[in-house]
């Protein structure tokens, strides 16, 4: 059912609008069936643009960008073979005295890069987590990646305040 337009005068019983710069509109506005006019649409809608561009160029120039992450890409091989699925997790050692942002990564075919599907970590001391499939006896329901390879691997690393790149063994526990 298409909107029923009413002037300003039908539905407002001919009170008068104010709506400064907008003189030429005041005798003849429309109306939504809803009550709101057309002139406080196209209003609010260039508020609503102020608005955003003026919060946009808060957020460009101003606060900070948080910690500087680093770029961590390697290898996961568990028995000299490469993982065939999995998930990579930096975690800063509070226990150590680290606190930041987590750092994470998807392992394919043995190999992840923070830079291509995660997010890099800060440097210093980490729990690293893996999370290890082996790709076979794949099943939509409950494995989509495979059999799990063991339970979940956790190792300290002290990683460097620079992109790096490391090579992980997973050991059977």
């Amino acid at each position: 059912m298409a909107p029923k337009w009413r002037s300003c005068r039908e539905s407002l019983g001919a009170r008068e609008i104010n709506a400064p710069g907008r003189a030429a509109f005041v005798s003849r506005v429309l109306l939504l069936s809803t009550g709101e006019s057309a002139v406080n649409i196209a209003y609010h809608s260039r508020y609503l643009h102020l608005v955003a561009s003026t919060l946009l160029v808060f957020n460009l120039g101003c606060g900070e960008r948080g910690p500087q992450r680093y770029h961590v890409s390697g290898t996961v091989t568990y028995k000299g073979e490469p993982v065939a699925f999995g998930s990579i997790v930096f975690q800063p050692d509070q226990s150590r005295g680290n606190s930041g942002p987590y750092g994470a990564a998807s392992i394919k075919d043995g190999k992840f890069d923070t830079q291509i599907d995660g997010h890099g970590p800060i440097g210093g001391p980490h729990l690293v987590m893996i999370e290890a499939f082996d790709g076979k006896n794949i099943n939509e329901d409950y494995a989509p990646y495979g059999n799990s390879i063991g339970s979940t691997y956790q190792r300290p690393f002290d990683l460097p305040s620079e992109n790096s790149t490391l090579e992980i063994e997973l050991t059977d526990r």
